[in-house]
């Protein structure tokens, strides 16, 4: 499984170089968690745009890629991992300033397919549990939007902040344990933000740099 995870972001950053940190507000019944940062990727298989002027200052730029995101957090001396890998649109504008510089807009919806909940139960995190995998999970909102605005220079590294406007969870899912229905999520609430960079935006959109 390791050695899976590890081609995949070799992949990852073979074609696209697109990495992330990935943030949280984790609140169980009201009491804020510790959150940990999340280092992960974003894969882009499809980019297109359109120029809205003859100097292509300013465009409308689409895409589609695949997301690993989650959120690692402390709960009573137990370090836990929610991971989603899901399949997110993209849809903005890109503007080009002073030819050196950009600046881009976007927002999407991702699409969560696959979601995994990992424990680390001692104090040297060395003990790993796999708590659950499961595909089209109802564990997790299936469908998340989410807002992206980013800058950068025009041939070289950019950054990007990504917020999401839906949770994470799905806090009316309901699981029967020995004969009892429980809300196994019901006042977790998890709000996702990243930080984003990459070494060449025009590249990924098939961008003429000139």
């Amino acid at each position: 499984m390791k050695k899976q995870f590890f081609l995949i972001l070799l992949l990852a950053f073979s074609f696209s170089s697109m990495g992330q940190l990935q943030f949280g507000t984790i609140k169980l019944n009201g009491k804020l968690l510790q959150n940990i940062p999340r280092y992960s990727w974003n894969l882009p298989f499809y980019h297109d745009y359109v120029s809205l002027d003859k100097k292509e200052k300013v465009r409308i730029i689409n895409g589609v890629l695949l997301k690993n995101g989650g959120v690692i957090f402390n709960r009573d001396g137990d370090r836990f991992k929610y991971r989603n890998i899901s399949i997110g649109t993209d849809l903005g504008f890109l503007f080009t300033i002073k030819e050196k510089f950009i600046l881009f807009m976007t927002g999407g919806v991702d699409y969560n397919f696959h979601y995994k909940e990992k424990v680390f139960r001692d104090e040297k995190r060395s003990k790993k549990e796999v708590l659950l995998t499961e595909w089209s999970s109802n564990r997790v909102n299936r469908f998340v939007p989410f807002v992206k605005v980013g800058f950068g220079f025009k041939d070289s590294y950019y950054i990007y902040f990504e917020y999401f406007l839906k949770g994470m969870m799905n806090t009316s899912y309901i699981e029967s344990v020995n004969g009892v229905n429980i809300r196994l999520y019901e006042g977790l609430e998890i709000t996702r933000f990243n930080i984003g960079f990459s070494t060449n935006l025009l590249s990924n959109y098939n961008i003429d740099k000139n």
